[in-house]
């Protein structure tokens, strides 16, 4: 009985941070909705929140049955795999810093005229962005930058798509588009020249069209999520 008390802690502990660690986007938009945590700091807490609770619960559960090894030891032990337990959803390569460029520019006088006139460059700072509709970073991206805007987080978003308006239309209701304004571009060479042939492509544009910042693929990370928010003011 008196083994049995640790070891259910024990598990319960390890419950709690694999449960936070299959949660963790979830539990960090919870996070930043309700504080004023940045994306950096948020992921940062719960990642060490889910390392110390996996650590302990392992603690636990070796002092039981490995008595003469120190506690501090089997803590010691247990945090690099907790850290790896915080990682158990991945979502970047790379999950902070700036891995930005200035170097690419938008046509926007062809973009212009493929959208009929539609679009036009904003007079403050705006996402371009250039999505695939079966790309999952693109869907990531849209969930996240969508979710940003959503609490007024984001500046406005302007998303192209190549394709139909159909799958277009199916991206943007499932990955938190409603908020984006959109538009499809037929012109296969101009989106992949615009884009780099990399998605999503993301710019963040000044009033005059000029790329203040882009980013592409998985890039685009917790670090460029905060970043953007300093534009939605």
């Amino acid at each position: 009985m008196k083994k049995s008390i640790p070891i259910a802690i024990g598990l319960v502990f390890i419950g709690i941070s694999i449960y936070l660690s299959f949660n963790f986007e979830s539990v960090v938009k919870k996070s930043i909705f309700r504080t004023d945590f940045s994306w950096v700091i948020s992921t940062i807490l719960l990642r060490a929140v889910i390392v110390v609770a996996f650590a302990r619960g392992t603690q636990l559960i070796i002092d039981v049955f490995q008595s003469r090894l120190k506690s501090i030891f089997s803590f010691l032990i247990a945090l690099p795999l907790g850290f790896g337990v915080s990682f158990i959803s991945p979502i970047y390569e790379f999950d902070y810093g700036d891995y930005s460029t200035k170097e690419r520019s938008v046509d926007h006088i062809s973009l212009t005229e493929l959208t009929d006139g539609n679009y036009q460059i904003k007079t403050s700072p705006y996402l371009l962005v250039f999505f695939s509709t079966d790309c999952p970073h693109c869907k990531t991206a849209s969930k996240l930058i969508g979710f940003n805007r959503s609490i007024g987080n984001a500046p406005e978003v302007i998303a192209l798509f190549p394709g139909t308006q159909e799958n277009a239309d199916q991206f943007i209701a499932e990955n938190n588009g409603q908020d984006f304004t959109y538009y499809i571009v037929d012109d296969r060479q101009y989106f992949l020249d615009n884009s780099g042939a990399a998605f999503p492509s993301i710019f963040l544009i000044d009033a005059n069209g000029n790329t203040l910042a882009h980013w592409f693929g998985d890039h685009f990370n917790y670090t460029a999520l905060d970043y953007i928010e300093s534009f939605s003011k």
